[in-house]
């Protein structure tokens, strides 16, 4: 993406995450919620391959990525958070795997949070 961060992505796929909240909070069926999770899932990994190809570059753009990941690394451990205890009070199979799936991109992203700003030298 030359170094710029896909911002309306990240838009969408946060806003699919606030959706997929409420319909679990609303007990909406599973069969409602888990395609909603598989393309917020779908997004955040576009969104990840396009950041470790961006962060892999001789050059990456700290005006992008400074900012997406300071407030990544408050907010990503507090989606993780909220969907491991939803997947704990969830008894369909289903939606657990779909949920767990979607808080291992987040621990992804974390994960490249901490790599880029411990490259960077400002280990946060």
């Amino acid at each position: 993406m030359d170094g710029e961060i896909d911002l309306e992505l990240y838009t969408i796929s946060m806003i699919r995450l606030n959706s997929i909240f409420q319909k679990i909070e609303d007990n909406n069926i599973a069969t409602d919620i888990i395609p909603d999770i598989e393309n917020c899932f779908n997004d955040l990994s576009q969104l990840y391959d396009n950041i470790s190809n961006d962060l892999s570059q001789e050059e990456i753009n700290i005006n992008e990525y400074d900012p997406f990941f300071e407030n990544g690394m408050v907010m990503f451990p507090e989606y993780v958070r909220n969907i491991d205890e939803t997947i704990e009070k969830t008894e369909d199979k289903n939606l657990k795997l779909a949920l767990t799936n979607l808080s291992d991109i987040f621990v992804k992203l974390i994960k490249k949070g901490n790599d880029y700003f411990e490259k960077r030298g400002a280990f946060k």
